[in-house]
């Protein structure tokens, strides 16, 4: 068995149907095991026995999008890759403290060819790209949707989900 997160986008408890029982519940009728949660905001850890992370996201999603009546993309990475992601150094000088902070986009299909960098915004920049992740350092003062995130999204498409850094690596200690 392998484990695995899936990092649902979009996914807030204020809304019906996304608490974590509710998620959990989900994608346990869809075939997962030994689901929980890590934190509020659609960080689900599962064991399968299936290789396939396309797979397992297409089950999620249909599971997802029947539940919710919306889509939700799903993100799957391997316990492995979480680890190996954490291993690298892609904020290389910039400091992970307020009010800058690091956040990781989790990209569903990493791009054959990487596009260049979205240029910096009045709330941040992304520092770095491998396979399928981008690194930014975000300005948490600045209030509403983040400009930086649209240009994030604008580059690499709305398969994506965003997490703090720290986010990851309590994912990571929660395996």
């Amino acid at each position: 068995m392998t484990d695995y997160v899936a990092l649902l986008r979009g996914v807030a408890p204020v809304f019906e149907g996304m608490r974590n029982a509710d998620l959990v519940g989900v994608l346990g009728r869809a075939g997962f095991e030994d689901l929980r949660t890590v934190g509020a905001s659609g960080n689900l850890l599962f064991r399968s026995d299936d290789r396939s992370r396309r797979r397992l996201e297409r089950i999620a999603e249909d599971a997802l999008h029947a539940h919710l009546g919306r889509p939700c993309t799903t993100i799957i990475r391997s316990r492995r890759q979480v680890e190996r992601l954490l291993s690298r150094d892609p904020f290389a000088g910039h400091p992970d403290e307020a009010p800058s902070r690091w956040n990781v986009t989790f990209l569903q299909r990493a791009p054959r060819d990487p596009p260049p960098l979205p240029p910096p915004t009045r709330d941040g920049q992304a520092v770095s790209q491998h396979a399928g992740e981008v690194f930014l350092v975000v300005d948490t003062t600045t209030p509403g949707t983040s400009s930086l995130m649209a240009a994030v999204e604008r580059t690499y498409g709305r398969e994506t989900t965003t997490r703090t850094w720290r986010v990851v690596e309590r994912i990571a200690r929660t395996f």
